[in-house]
């Protein structure tokens, strides 16, 4: 994330330019190192990664830890970005797993198992898969491949009526140390391993009124109890 230099003479000889290109082109070729200056911020891209910051040269505590966080995530996914069911801007929750790997494990097991409990509860048209992350780099086919064998990501795939086509709702992540080892996090005298399960709150929205629209009375009824009692806890009439 960057902007025009804060200096007069910069700002207008770049509105010169422009001006004597007869006016802003696309295709116009901008030298962004001389009238902007270098980027202090990147948008979020993910939830878990504050998480394993915050606990940047710790030593996590007995077999591991679980925390719970929500927070805003931007994304750029070229001409993905056609649809309600890929938003540059979207909130996700997730569930993190940090320390030794038993326990990671182990409880990425229970939220894999939990996530496909909540989709029979909701009655959700879906389906899981095995998936892998986007990696821009020029070894993409070989990490993709070694995710996929390992079975370290799932995905639950929601079906969008109205769209004829699937989209991925929550992931159960497997990530080993890569965090642990980038973030010199602990788990007792080796690094950390890191899983977690995330939560798209938009598309769930998305997928979830595309199947059963906007009566509430057409939902499923497990769904129905659980919004009601939500409301109740929230004081929302």
């Amino acid at each position: 994330m960057t902007h025009l230099r804060e200096d007069l003479d910069v700002i207008e000889g770049f509105s010169q330019s422009i001006r004597e290109a007869g006016g802003w082109k696309a295709e116009t070729e901008l030298d962004l190192n001389a009238a902007m200056p270098k980027p202090q911020y990147a948008m979020n891209p993910s939830t878990c990664y504050h998480c394993y910051e915050g606990l940047q040269d710790e030593t996590i505590d007995g077999d591991g830890i679980a925390v719970s966080a929500i927070s805003k995530c931007h994304r750029f996914e070229s001409r993905n970005h056609s649809d309600f069911g890929r938003l540059l801007d979207f909130s996700m929750r997730e569930f993190i797993f940090v320390g030794k790997p038993d326990f990671v494990k182990q409880n990425r097991l229970k939220a894999l198992e939990a996530l496909q409990e909540l989709a029979r509860e909701w009655e959700v048209d879906c389906y899981m898969e095995i998936a892998n992350d986007p990696f821009f780099t020029n070894d993409f086919q070989v990490k993709a491949s070694f995710q996929r064998n390992q079975e370290m990501k799932y995905e639950l795939r929601l079906t969008v009526p109205y769209l004829n086509k699937s989209i991925a709702c929550s992931s159960v992540n497997f990530h080993s140390n890569t965090f642990g080892n980038a973030f010199n996090i602990k788990a007792g005298k080796r690094s950390a391993v890191t899983g977690c399960v995330g939560f798209g709150i938009e598309r769930w929205v998305l997928a979830f009124l595309a199947q059963f629209g906007m009566d509430e009375q057409q939902w499923p009824a497990r769904f129905r109890e659980q919004y009601e009692a939500w409301k109740e806890k929230s004081g929302i009439g």
